[in-house]
């Protein structure tokens, strides 16, 4: 049967299950549960496709609750959301969640023809959306998609997630729940595979990646851009890898703790860059500055300690590290205790904290940086989650290529189960408190 013929009756049973009643237990139940031990994907690893291509002007399709759009780390401080569901309801409640970045909502079905002015958008996003609406998924996917693209900036990027019903392995409660959903009209994916979704978006998108994790696709499709066959942004992966809870759960005990348990050194610092600015004019201005790095494809700020005196700091915006190695470019207290104890990396706990870095990864480079290494052929800072500490950096002083020392970590990244890179990582850390404890920062 064409998606085109399908009656509104069989789109509007897809989504009337999504009742104010049943969003109030949808986090809970659904992004909670199911996601976790029923289809075997956690929702973590869907924030991270909006983590990694939500743009400053994002259209969301199929809204759920919000959680996802709540939890974002936006490229901007105050994105252009446009939210899109048949269900008022979820339109409501998505609206209502994240009501500080004052959403657009529009009411609509998506498997016909969607107006929606002259905007054009960075990214659309469609979280468990294809499984809910009735037909084949290569013909309901090619008509959403067909809806949708004239509203895609070129280059920009759809991304989201489906529960596949062929293909994958389903245990025996995955088995009883997706043929009671498909029975009740709230799910229509028995037939849908990988492949029938890869053919509906290359189609129409330049590059297509889709990653199975447990039962469920997690899908990206970048636009050609204008005058191009082929996507111009060194950003898009070939495969992330993941950031399992296990680590996850390490990094933000670990920078919490020492957060709280530093508190004193932190203040301490503070004070001797306050005495230090107050006897020196040439060492004056902030206590802190960010500069743009790339943590696993995306740019964020980076947080350190102001060594640098402030003439230098405005000639090397963009990669201040590179004059940090003359002690003449340094304030008093950078040459004195900031870099040589490697001080000024502490506010990048914080980083840590908001889930920008992990406590052990490869260190995030600047942009510009990246951008040539992935000419190079390497693009794994743009596929793994950057690092306040790592291989490079517990073996300082080798003159062994960085990519040559990060790569054995990203390997085992993709390879080891959660738990075994913990351990892993706590040994690359006990590394570091002994590089730590030489002060040699200023050494190399």
């Amino acid at each position: 049967m064409s998606t085109e013929a399908l009656t509104t009756e069989e789109v509007e049973a897809g989504q009337a299950a999504y009742t104010p009643r049943l969003l109030a237990l949808y986090d809970l139940y659904v992004l909670g549960f199911s996601n976790r031990f029923v289809w075997r994907c956690p929702s973590a690893r869907m924030l991270e496709l909006y983590n990694r291509f939500a743009g400053a002007r994002h259209l969301d399709v199929g809204v759920g609750t919000g959680w996802f759009l709540d939890r974002c780390q936006w490229p901007v401080e105050r994105p252009q959301i446009t939210l899109l569901d048949l269900n008022a309801s979820s339109l409501q409640a998505a609206a209502h969640r994240i009501r500080r970045y004052e959403p657009q909502t529009v009411r609509a079905n998506v498997l016909e023809p969607v107006e929606l002015g002259d905007v054009r958008y960075d990214s659309i996003g469609m979280n468990f959306l294809q499984h809910c609406l009735p037909g084949r998924l290569e013909e309901k996917a090619a008509t959403v998609t067909r809806n949708l693209f004239p509203y895609l900036e070129p280059g920009g990027v759809l991304f989201g997630s489906t529960v596949l019903g062929r293909g994958v392995r389903h245990d025996a409660f995955g088995r009883i729940l997706i043929r009671a959903y498909n029975k009740k009209g709230i799910f229509s994916n028995l037939a849908d595979d990988r492949e029938g979704l890869q053919r509906a978006l290359a189609s129409s998108f330049s590059s297509v990646e889709i990653e199975v994790v447990g039962a469920v696709a997690l899908l990206s499709a970048r636009a050609r851009t204008a005058g191009r066959s082929e996507p111009d942004s060194p950003r898009m992966p070939s495969l992330l890898i993941p950031y399992p809870v296990p680590k996850r759960l390490l990094d933000k005990a670990i920078a919490g703790t020492l957060l709280v348990v530093l508190a004193p050194v932190f203040a301490g610092v503070l004070v001797a860059m306050a005495v230090d600015m107050l006897l020196s004019p040439g060492d004056r201005d902030g206590f802190l500055f960010r500069e743009p790095r790339v943590s696993r494809g995306r740019t964020f700020g980076l947080l350190k300690f102001r060594s640098l005196r402030a003439d230098v700091l405005d000639r090397h915006r963009g990669h201040a590290g590179l004059a940090e190695h003359d002690a003449a470019n340094l304030t008093w207290a950078g040459r004195t205790f900031l870099k040589p104890w490697y001080l000024d990396e502490l506010p990048q706990l914080l980083n840590v904290l908001r889930g920008e870095i992990s406590l052990v990864g490869p260190r995030p480079w600047p942009p510009a940086l990246v951008e040539r290494q992935v000419a190079e052929g390497l693009d794994y800072r743009n596929r793994i989650i950057a690092g306040l500490t790592g291989p490079a950096q517990v073996t300082k002083g080798s003159d062994r290529r960085y990519a040559d020392l990060d790569l054995p970590y990203v390997n085992k990244s993709a390879t080891l189960g959660g738990w075994a890179l913990v351990r892993y990582d706590l040994g690359i850390l006990l590394q570091t408190i002994r590089v730590l404890a030489r002060a040699e920062g200023l050494n190399y």
